[in-house]
């Protein structure tokens, strides 16, 4: 019994992160059931959220394992939750409202990992509760109106023909406000999750900063060498870090902006690369020093742009895995560049990778006659 009580918070962790797939994929399905099984799933997902917490509290078996999964655990089912209605035709939710939490999540997630590597480990905030309540009462709110759609209009996909359909099932004002309240609700969702970014931050500065060693200027290279922090990810810290390099890419406009921002980046993170190897980490090509990840994917997608159909997300996952291979890989030569002196040889791989990745890209758009 009493292993029971101490392994029952952590049951209901794992069930709630084993449910989420089932919840995800409920929400692309376009039947009326699917629509009441994705609601009935989240309710069930949130109350297990609920008493892990309560259980762990009442029989006084609070772990830092079941303190690190059980944000965790709400990280991914909310993140997967606004991906999916980003990806959903219809609903009004701008990408870079989505990626400033997606970015939030991230953060903290590392910055947990950091501080629980140094022995101090963090415990959730107030303003991190308040984010998440709101969050799943946004995803609530979201799943009742993709059950309208379903009801009402389950074919109609484009978002002029939705907000006319909104209009005629419920009316002028209703209609509007139902329609635009994903836009408003996802954003209040954003500020939310940045206000509470800022608090850990602040909070927990001494659990990143060794203050003995580094002064402020050596934490701002370390900040922005790592990506945020994103190199000290237990595992694959490269691709995490080129995934922040795909959110830049989704959500910096395009046309003339987005390579003036590669350039400017890349040069910076030459310089960045090369003082955080010297005065920071003290060896060679660090694993933390991910910033060549982050240029070397903007690279990847220059003369790209992102779109939300078939072909976007084609480049999307195309340039992701082609730069991941050349950059894990190395053939020849890219392997040889590690080997220039400092910044250029953290750097000239990875846009060599870059470059490779782009001319296969350029040559699977000729393919499909764009």
């Amino acid at each position: 019994m009493r292993t029971l009580r101490r392994q029952l918070p952590n049951i209901f962790t794992f069930a709630r992160i084993l449910l989420t797939p089932a919840f995800l994929f409920s929400l692309f399905e376009k039947t009326t059931a699917s629509g009441f099984l994705s609601i009935a799933l989240f309710a069930l997902l949130a109350i297990t959220d609920c008493l892990d917490g309560y259980f762990a509290r009442k029989w006084q078996v609070q772990t830092s394992f079941g303190e690190f999964m059980d944000p965790l655990a709400d990280k991914i089912l909310v993140c997967g939750a606004f991906v999916s209605f980003l990806l959903i035709p219809g609903f009004v939710i701008p990408v870079w409202l989505v990626i400033l939490i997606l970015f939030r999540e991230l953060f903290v997630t590392i910055l947990r990992v950091v501080a629980t590597k140094r022995s101090k480990p963090i415990k959730t905030e107030y303003a991190g509760k308040v984010k998440t309540v709101f969050q799943m009462f946004t995803i609530f709110c979201l799943l009742f109106l993709l059950l309208l759609k379903k009801l009402y209009f389950p074919l109609v996909s484009t978002e002029d023909a939705q907000k006319l359909q909104w209009t005629m099932s419920f009316g002028g004002f209703w209609g509007s406000a139902l329609f635009f309240l994903p836009t408003v609700l996802v954003a209040l969702s954003a500020f939310l999750a940045l206000l509470s970014m800022v608090q850990y931050l602040f909070k927990n500065l001494t659990s990143i900063i060794n203050t003995d060693r580094r002064d402020a200027g050596d934490f701002l290279l370390k900040l922005f060498a790592t990506g945020f922090f994103a190199g000290y990810f237990p595992l694959c810290p490269g691709t995490f870090a080129s995934l922040i390099g795909v959110a830049l890419w989704i959500v910096l406009p395009c046309g003339q902006f987005f390579p003036f921002f590669v350039l400017v980046f890349t040069g910076l993170s030459f310089v960045i690369s090369h003082y955080a190897e010297k005065r920071v980490f003290l060896v060679k090509d660090s694993s933390k020093i991910v910033v060549d990840e982050i240029s070397g994917i903007l690279v990847t997608y220059l003369s790209f742009s992102f779109s939300r159909d078939t072909r976007g997300f084609l480049y999307l996952l195309g340039g992701l895995v082609l730069f991941r291979i050349f950059d894990i890989f190395k053939p020849p030569p890219i392997k040889n560049l590690q080997k220039v002196y400092g910044g250029f040889g953290i750097m000239l791989d990875d846009l060599v990778s870059a470059a490779f990745a782009n001319g296969i890209l350029q040559v699977l758009r000729l393919l499909l006659i764009e």
